[in-house]
């Protein structure tokens, strides 16, 4: 509900909560109309490829996001292939932190700092 409001959020602070993929989907979900969030915080959170892509597909039509915090998670090629492909059409997003996601592929680390 709270990312459904057109009152202002700003900053949401959701580190450490286990949300896992299912909980990514569903910030990618409800961040797709957001436009009020400009800083979401969802690192420690066990969130894997499949998350990744589902939060990647939300936030492709999110104009407000800024800041993505996505540190140490689980988020291995796949995702990053997700982000990397969000990153390349969202210009809004201008910084994201992926310290100590261990299954992402140097390929993806180097490709990824480009941003």
């Amino acid at each position: 509900a709270l990312l459904r409001s057109t009152k202002p959020v700003g900053a949401m602070f959701c580190s450490s909560n286990r949300i896992g993929d299912k909980g990514a989907a569903a910030f990618g979900a409800a961040l797709r109309s957001n436009a009020t969030v400009t800083h979401l915080d969802l690192s420690r959170n066990e969130i894997g490829d499949a998350g990744m892509v589902e939060l990647a597909q939300g936030l492709a039509l999110n104009q407000t996001l800024r800041i993505l915090d996505l540190q140490q998670n689980k988020i291995g090629n796949k995702g990053a292939k997700a982000l990397y492909d969000l990153l390349c059409m969202n210009d809004t997003i201008d910084r994201v932190h992926l310290h100590n996601n261990k299954e992402m592929g140097p390929k993806w680390i180097r490709s990824l700092r480009e941003f």
